[in-house]
């Protein structure tokens, strides 16, 4: 091979590292956005997901999201107004909603006239109920004794009207908390790493056709149907 020619290969070696050594670091680039982002995204929680909402909608409302607080949050008893045919909850234990007078009232008003009124809580017998027990640094075993005595309340609430509670327990992992009243309006918090939902943002979320609501209703439906009742277990 001639001097001009190895000059050539070698100058050519040259610039392909040179390129590939560039191509490496925008992929690093990149990578190093998409990991900030990412966490930034799980710190901020239901904000960004607000501003997503708006950026591909133009307003979140289209999509239903009435509110979003970061910090001050309504209590589940301000749906109580809106609670008329139908109440659906979906969380760890329930004890603080069926512990509330003003929801009991509307528990029973809306089973005694045909209406729905649905649980969805983890079970008290399930590895899982340790799992986040311990992430919250809590005691399975106690929250286990909320979750027997929040069905049991449902059940002094409404078995004196000859109707049986519609309870189911899920041993997954807590994502959503969900109090909905009439399928139309709801309270929505999820569930980070070491907190408990209520600590989260909350969404206040009404609901429209293609809107976030349906969409978490339509997941409520699918774990409901994964849930499983044994009374035995109380």
């Amino acid at each position: 091979m001639s001097r001009s020619s190895m000059i050539k290969n070698l100058a050519l070696s040259i610039v392909a590292s040179l390129v590939a050594a560039g191509l490496i670091a925008l992929l690093g680039w990149l990578l190093g956005i998409i990991i900030v982002a990412s966490v930034v995204v799980l710190i901020t929680g239901g904000a960004k997901i607000v501003s997503f909402a708006t950026s591909h909608t133009g307003k979140a409302s289209n999509i239903g999201i009435l509110r979003v607080s970061l910090t001050k949050k309504s209590p589940t008893d301000s749906l109580v107004g809106d609670i008329g045919n139908s109440f659906i909850f979906w969380g760890i234990t329930g004890h603080r909603t069926t512990g509330n007078p003003r929801i009991q009232e509307a528990i029973v008003h809306a089973a005694r006239t045909g209406g729905e009124v649905k649980f969805l809580l983890m079970d008290p017998d399930g590895d899982c109920l340790d799992r986040r027990a311990k992430l919250e640094g809590r005691s399975g075993s106690a929250w286990a004794s909320e979750i027997h005595e929040a069905v049991e309340r449902l059940y002094s609430l409404l078995e004196p009207y000859g109707i049986e509670p519609e309870v189911k327990f899920l041993d997954e992992m807590p994502v959503w908390r969900l109090a909905v009243a009439d399928r139309q309006l709801a309270l929505v918090n999820f569930f980070l790493p070491g907190r408990r939902g209520t600590d989260s943002p909350q969404l206040k979320l009404c609901m429209k056709d293609g809107g976030l609501l349906h969409v978490l209703l339509k997941e409520f439906e699918y774990a409901w149907a994964r849930g499983r009742w044994n009374r035995t277990i109380l």
